[in-house]
This record gives structure tokens, C-alpha cells and sequence, in this order.
């Protein structure tokens, strides 16, 4: 005789109630303007006032990274006197999670 089995199904609220204790967690973001790749000979030669080419072109959105996962991208803002981001596109939400 065939046993039935059924699967419960998940649902978001459930999850996300399960992680309400990591929400007070501090994790470290890192905004990335560009790259560049260097020789060790130009990197010896950098002195102050030395200029490093990005491959980015000016305007371009920044990648926003928590714990070396690309999240968001985002664009530069002045708050103020200080510089701030605005969010322009969540790159993967469930990577959030």
C-alpha cells in the first residue's frame, strides 16, 4: 500500500520570522568605484599625487558588496557635506536573505 506524503510548503513570512534575530547583526559594506590592474614596477613607482586609470566610466553606478556578495548597485549622492548612496537596482534579493 502507497503511503501519501505531503510536503509542507514554506512560506516568506515564515523565513524571514526565523531570522529576526540576525536583523540587529552589523555587516560590513564595501562600494567599489573600479579596478585596475598594475605592474609591481608601476605600483613601486606611485608616490603621492600619482593618478590610476579605473574601468569605469564617470557616472556609472558602484557595486555595493556585503561580505564580497554584489547586493546592489547604486549611485553617488551628496548628503550635506558628506557623500551617500542612492540604491538603483537590488541585484539579487534572495542573496539578501
Amino acid at each position: 500500500m502507497a503511503r501519501k506524503t505531503s510536503v509542507a510548503q514554506t512560506k516568506f513570512e515564515d523565513v524571514i520570522g526565523d531570522l529576526i534575530f540576525f536583523k540587529e547583526l552589523v555587516v560590513p559594506l564595501s562600494i567599489e568605484l573600479g579596478r585596475a590592474t598594475v605592474t609591481i614596477r608601476d605600483l613601486l613607482d606611485f608616490e603621492a599625487g600619482s593618478i590610476v586609470e579605473l574601468k569605469k566610466s564617470a557616472g556609472e553606478t558602484l557595486d555595493v558588496y556585503a561580505h564580497n556578495y554584489l547586493i546592489m548597485k547604486a549611485e553617488v549622492t551628496v548628503i550635506e557635506d558628506s557623500f551617500g548612496l542612492r540604491v538603483t537596482e537590488i541585484t539579487n534579493p534572495w542573496k539578501r536573505i
